[in-house]
C-alpha cells in the first residue's frame, strides 16, 4: 500500500524546485528569469546544510481540480517551510514570513480551492533548509484514513493468535487493491470500511493497551540562539 502511495507523497514534497546558491536581487518576483538556475530533483537535493551563503529556491506550484481521483475543489491549501537560520518566504511576490533564527510555518494559500490554480513560491535563506511541502486538506483526509488503517492492521496483528489471524487475512483480501494501481484512492478508502468489519473482534483487546506520547525539547545556545535569547 505504501509503495503505491509514493507518487502522492512525492507531489506533497514539491519536486523540481529550481535553485541558486547566490543572493540574487528580485528573485521573488513573478517575471524573474530563473531559466539558468540549477534543477532540484527532489526536496533536499543540492541543499548545503549550515550554509553561510544566501541561497534561493523557486517554483510554480500547480494545484489541480483532482488528483488520483480525489476531488480537490473546496480544499484548504497551505505551504509548509522549515528552515534553521535566517530566511524569507514569498508567495506570488508577497513576503509571507521573515525570521532571523528559524522558520517553521504553514502559510495559507487558498482557504477553499475553487478551480485548478497555481502560485509562485520563493524561499530565501542562510543556514539549513530542512524541508518544504504542500498541504491540501482533501488529500490529507484520504491519506489519514489509509495510514490509520495500516496502523490498525499492525496492532491487530500484535494481539492476534492462530485462532483469529484469519480475520486479518480476510480484512486484507477485502481491500480493493486494484484501485491503487488505477489511481482511484477514494474507492480504496471506501473498501477500508468493509475491511474494518473483519478487524472488529480485536477491538476489545486493543483497548487494553495504552499509548504514551513523550515530548522532548531543547534550547539552542550553541547552534542558533545567542546568550541573551537563551536566557
Amino acid at each position: 500500500i505504501k509503495e503505491k502511495l509514493k507518487p502522492i507523497y512525492n507531489l506533497k514534497q514539491i519536486p523540481n524546485w529550481v535553485y541558486s546558491n547566490n543572493d540574487i536581487k528580485d528573485a521573488w518576483k513573478i517575471d524573474f528569469n530563473d531559466s539558468q538556475w540549477k534543477k532540484k530533483i527532489n526536496n533536499n537535493a543540492n541543499i548545503k546544510y549550515g550554509s553561510k551563503k544566501t541561497e534561493w529556491i523557486r517554483q510554480w506550484i500547480n494545484i489541480p481540480e483532482s488528483i488520483f481521483n480525489i476531488n480537490l475543489i473546496g480544499s484548504k491549501v497551505e505551504l509548509s517551510v522549515v528552515l534553521a537560520g535566517e530566511g524569507e518566504v514569498f508567495v506570488n511576490e508577497n513576503l509571507k514570513v521573515k525570521a532571523k533564527y528559524c522558520i517553521d510555518k504553514s502559510i495559507p494559500i487558498f482557504d477553499s480551492l475553487e478551480e485548478s490554480s497555481k502560485f509562485l513560491a520563493a524561499v530565501k535563506w542562510k543556514g539549513t533548509l530542512h524541508y518544504s511541502n504542500i498541504w491540501v486538506s482533501n488529500i490529507e483526509k484520504v491519506l489519514f484514513e489509509i495510514e490509520s488503517f495500516i496502523n490498525e492492521l499492525k496492532i491487530c496483528c500484535h494481539v492476534s493468535n492462530k485462532n483469529n489471524f484469519h480475520n486479518i487475512i480476510s480484512a486484507i483480501k477485502s481491500l480493493k487493491k486494484e484501485s491503487l494501481s488505477n489511481n482511484d484512492l477514494p474507492r480504496f478508502v471506501e473498501s477500508i470500511k468493509n475491511a474494518r468489519y473483519f478487524l472488529s473482534p480485536f477491538y476489545d483487546k486493543v483497548k487494553k493497551y495504552f499509548i504514551h506520547c513523550i515530548c522532548h525539547s531543547h534550547i539552542d545556545m550553541n547552534w542558533l540562539w545567542d546568550w541573551k535569547d537563551t536566557l
